[in-house]
């Protein structure tokens, strides 16, 4: 091939061999640049299917543009040979660069968020390597990673993986399918399609050998070495990496891929964590100016209100009208048999047997912690100083890093940068994630932890995980009421309104001003056809906190779902100056424009930023499609109704009778969504027992 022409392209030098066939460098003889061509090999099969298979993925593959991904510039045909043509990266590949010894911490950490961030650019644009392997990875001589041939790989059949574990197959031949096999996560061996799951199982086997200098699973023939994929525990990495950074490889290499991270962001956020000697991510202490910046001091001072809820909204939550734990090494509060409530809001003195709020259930056994803890909390109970929040709770960390209590509040106010439409950034939840969990392998009983996990894994759209972190949180404390909270709108994301009503009345029942649990009663009441009861929570909301941008913004949708777009506009203007730029306040005021007739000016307000913060939580991504649907913007509609159904939200019954969605209601694909729904909770049994 040396010297011949492939299209526009001189073949220069053969590089080597791949699964698909073989690869040169050659010369552009229109741009005067070296590329690489990978040719198809002859009786692959894949020829055939150029049009159907090969283009298509060349083409999504050409569209990503990323620095540490190896760019697509071509595909074409030469005397019947399908040809790739690509970026030609000099370096070694990973494989090559790979000490015996492993790579130190530093440089799997730099390699690895390079690899991450590929991953994450090519996942969010729906493409899927599938060959996420050691060899498919070269660095250049600056020290730079860059991945090769993204959804280029071979798509195994069940005849494929039957070969490559046959137990006469050699577990690494190159350029056969066997070179595959130690990075094929266990679900790709069960004959189960490849996903972003499956890429991030190869993610955890790369800084596992990058950390350890060998793989974690071995065998001297395909079967043997599938086998022990499937069965054998991952070995311990023996020091060679922090115990944190030890358990982000173990938890890439769950499988069940359910158990593993889901998007590649989450696998950076979680090194992020890992890396930092105390847990607060760098990142995230770092945000902490910008935020105030972005902020302001007037729309500081005008979430002194809205703090009072959402600053307590976690603290209150936590210290209930009575609790059945007796304090650990508290003296802030007596045991009794049978406590008796508190008859006020955050600042009322405590009764007796109720740790009074600052006072941590499972407190520190080091006294300077405790008093940071506290301090952050008094933060958090009077402004919305989530920067401050956040700095208490790492001073506590930093006298006491093994203070779990600590770490899920700060965990929390990490959180609520998203939760209260401050943020966009899904960085945020999956950092409070990893610190949550830190918290729980620092203290397993650590009740508050699990309850933060269930709001988290709700907001993400992930509820198939949250009934068993309530049960967990109830378990340590039946009258944690943030648990509870998040229980009412888990019930009501299933469109089982029975079930929310009753457990929105037990979590009122037990501390009357938690103010999330009577939002979520009051929306619950409204989809279920009582819109007297649900006005009459939203005024006890209003009463509470008048301020409040995201009670404001509840309120304010429930007056439109009425017809009441006086109300809605009263409730918007109540909204101070300086959070106007609340991403619920905006969400609200989009809607209030299409329905007031204003289509361009509501339409407007959609931006790429509104948008995002949108679709990255569960509450706020059901709210897109009724704006875009009284805007006369059907296909947006449903394109925007279906992202919030595969998000998890399945109240097929409230979408019928929604007046919001009346324009899209007859369309054809409208009813498709409905019948998926329904079918879907037909599959499943819906809810815990409670």
């Amino acid at each position: 091939m040396v010297g011949k022409h492939v299209g526009p392209y001189e073949i220069v030098e053969r590089l080597g061999v791949g699964g698909m066939g073989e690869v040169y460098r050659a010369r552009d003889t229109r741009l005067g640049r070296d590329v690489a061509i990978k040719m198809v090999s002859a009786g692959t099969g894949v020829g055939e299917l150029l049009d159907a298979y090969l283009l298509n993925e060349a083409r999504q593959a050409s569209s990503l543009n990323h620095p540490h991904i190896c760019h697509v510039y071509d595909v074409g045909d030469a005397d019947g040979r399908p040809y790739i043509a690509m970026e030609f990266v000099p370096g070694r590949t990973l494989a090559e660069f790979i000490a015996e010894q492993g790579l130190p911490v530093e440089t799997v950490w730099r390699i690895g968020q390079q690899v991450i961030g590929a991953l994450a650019h090519a996942h969010e644009r729906g493409l899927i390597h599938r060959d996420l392997k050691a060899a498919n990875i070269v660095i250049t001589p600056s020290g730079e990673a860059k991945v090769l041939d993204f959804g280029l790989a071979k798509r195994l059949t069940p005849a494929d993986v039957h070969e490559v574990t046959r137990s006469h197959a050699e577990p690494g031949g190159p350029g056969s399918l066997a070179g595959t096999l130690p990075y094929m996560a266990p679900e790709l061996l069960r004959g189960e399609d490849a996903t972003e799951r499956s890429d991030i199982w190869a993610l955890g086997i790369l800084l596992f050998e990058m950390a350890g200098g060998r793989r974690p699973f071995v065998g001297k023939t395909g079967f043997e070495l599938s086998s022990a994929i499937l069965n054998d525990p991952v070995p311990a990495l023996a020091g060679k990496v922090p115990p944190a950074v030890e358990h982000v490889i173990r938890r890439c290499l769950e499988r069940d891929p359910r158990a593993r991270y889901q998007h590649a962001r989450e696998v950076r956020a979680a090194l992020e964590v890992a890396l930092q000697p105390t847990g607060p991510a760098p990142g995230v202490a770092a945000a902490g100016p910008a935020t105030r910046r972005r902020w302001g001091a007037a729309a500081l001072l005008a979430a002194a209100l809205m703090a009072a809820a959402l600053g307590a909204w976690w603290i209150m939550g936590r210290w209930p009208a009575s609790s059945p734990q007796k304090e650990q090494g508290s003296t802030s509060a007596t045991s009794q048999s049978h406590p008796q409530a508190p008859d006020a809001g955050p600042t009322a003195a405590p009764a007796a047997g109720v740790a009074a709020p600052g006072a941590p259930m499972r407190p520190s056994r080091v006294p300077e912690a405790n008093e940071h803890f506290q301090r952050a909390l008094l933060v958090g109970m009077t402004s919305l100083d989530l920067p401050r929040m956040r700095a208490g709770y790492q001073r506590a960390l930093e006298a006491d890093p093994t203070f779990a209590e600590a770490r899920a509040e700060y965990a929390f106010s990490v959180a609520l940068e998203i939760i209260a439409g401050f943020s966009n950034d899904g960085s945020w939840f999956y950092r409070a994630e990893e610190e949550l969990r830190r918290a729980l392998r620092d203290d397993p009983q650590c009740g508050r932890a699990h309850s933060a996990l269930a709001g988290i894994y709700l907001m993400q759209g992930r509820k198939e995980l949250v009934p068993a972190e309530v049960e967990r949180a109830l378990a340590l404390n039946p009258n944690d009421v943030a648990a509870w909270a998040w229980l009412v709108w888990y019930h009501r994301s299933l469109g089982d309104y029975a079930r929310a009503k009753e457990v929105g009345i037990k979590a009122l029942a037990i501390n009357p001003v938690f103010f999330p649990a009577r939002m979520a009663l009051g929306e619950v009441l409204l989809e279920n056809g009582d819109s007297a009861g649900a006005l009459r929570e939203h005024e006890k909301l209003r009463e509470q906190s008048p301020e409040n941008p995201v009670a404001l913004f509840t309120f304010g949708h429930t007056y439109l779902v009425l017809g009441d777009a006086t109300q809605a506009r009263a409730s918007l203007d109540a909204v101070p100056d300086g959070l106007r730029t609340n991403y619920f306040v905006r969400l609200h005021e989009a809607l209030l424009l299409a329905v007031e007739g204003k289509a361009p000016q509501a339409l407007a307000m959609l931006d790429r930023d509104l948008l995002k913060f949108a679709e990255m939580m569960l509450r706020p991504v059901s709210h897109v499609p009724e704006i875009y649907a009284v805007a006369g913007k059907p296909e947006e509609a449903l394109d925007w109704l279906d992202r919030s159904v595969r998000r998890g939200d399945e109240r097929a019954e409230w979408f019928e009778r929604n007046p919001l969605l009346e324009n899209v209601r007859r369309e054809p694909r409208f009813a498709q969504l409905l019948e998926s729904i329904r079918y879907r909770l037909a599959q499943k049994q819906v809810g815990p027992a409670r």
